[in-house]
């Protein structure tokens, strides 16, 4: 490739990108390759990680609306007394979603998508990308360096409405709904 030795993608000969949807709404991305191993990404590792990107897509919605639960869950209980009845209704939905899901935060959720896309799926470095639909970007959370290692990467913003190759190919994998891997 034509890329200078210093970008993280420079010596990377594979490549995918997959999108997380839920409903109509793209939540996160997951991007592979195999750099440190230099293999050819299969087709099967490409199915198995198109069939993985469903629970992903699951995974995180769940995860935010149960934090989403939980933050209401507190701000009720500032509330004044009148708002009892409420937040006890509040509290057993809460308790009912922690029974039927994992009780997890968004951090913990995105760490065991990184390390099941890693080593259950065997790609070599796997890194995840959140979509905020409200700004138009990108948030990292989770990636891999050129050593296999996990990288936190939650500074990392990619701007969609750039016109960069990291933008473009987000974009792409984004706007290829049907298409789920690039």
């Amino acid at each position: 490739n034509n890329l200078p030795k210093a970008h993280e993608m420079y010596g990377v000969k594979d490549h995918a990108m997959f999108a997380a949807w839920v409903k109509n709404k793209p939540v996160a991305i997951i991007v592979v390759d195999n750099y440190i191993t230099q293999r050819p990404i299969t087709e099967q590792q490409l199915e198995a990680l198109r069939l993985f990107i469903g629970y992903v897509g699951l995974a995180i919605e769940n995860t935010r609306l149960n934090e989403a639960l939980k933050s209401e869950l507190n701000l009720q209980k500032l509330a004044e007394e009148k708002e009892s009845s409420r937040r006890a209704l509040l509290e057993k939905i809460v308790r009912l979603g922690q029974f039927v899901t994992e009780r997890q935060d968004l951090r913990t959720t995105l760490y065991k998508i990184w390390q099941s896309v890693r080593h259950d799926l065997d790609f070599d470095r796997p890194a995840i990308f959140l979509y905020d639909p409200e700004q138009n970007i990108m948030n990292g959370s989770y990636g891999t360096n050129r050593d296999g290692e996990m990288v936190e990467e939650w500074n990392n913003r990619i701007h969609l409405d750039e016109n960069s190759v990291a933008s473009t190919s987000l974009k792409n994998a984004i706007l290829l709904k049907n298409k789920n891997y690039i």
